[in-house]
C-alpha cells in the first residue's frame, strides 16, 4: 500500500502522488486507482499525465457511495475479503 497525507487537496499534490506511485511500482504493472469523485483529477494537467502512463487506470466510486462498496468488487484485497468472509 502506499499513501500520503497532503494538507491540501489540488492537482499538483494529486500527481506528486501519482509519480510517487510510479515510481515505487514495477514498470510491468497496470495500475488500477479507486479515487473518489473528487475534482483534482480531472483537471488538464492530471488528464495530459495519464495519456502520457496508460498503465494507470482511474475507477471513480459515486459521491453518494460509501468505501464499503468496494466490497463488491470483483478483485477483493487482502484488507477487504469477499462478502461473508472474514479476513485471516
Amino acid at each position: 500500500m502506499i499513501a500520503r497525507h497532503c494538507r491540501r487537496r489540488r492537482h499538483q499534490e494529486f500527481l506528486r502522488f501519482l509519480k510517487l506511485i510510479d515510481a515505487a511500482v514495477p514498470k510491468g504493472l497496470d495500475l488500477h486507482l479507486v479515487l473518489d469523485n473528487y475534482a483534482t483529477r480531472k483537471t488538464p494537467e492530471i488528464h495530459k499525465w495519464l495519456l502520457r502512463h496508460p498503465r494507470f487506470r482511474l475507477h471513480s466510486i459515486p459521491a453518494s457511495s460509501s468505501w464499503l462498496n468496494l466490497r463488491l468488487l470483483p478483485h477483493p484485497s487482502p484488507t477487504c475479503p469477499p462478502k461473508g468472509r472474514s479476513p485471516r
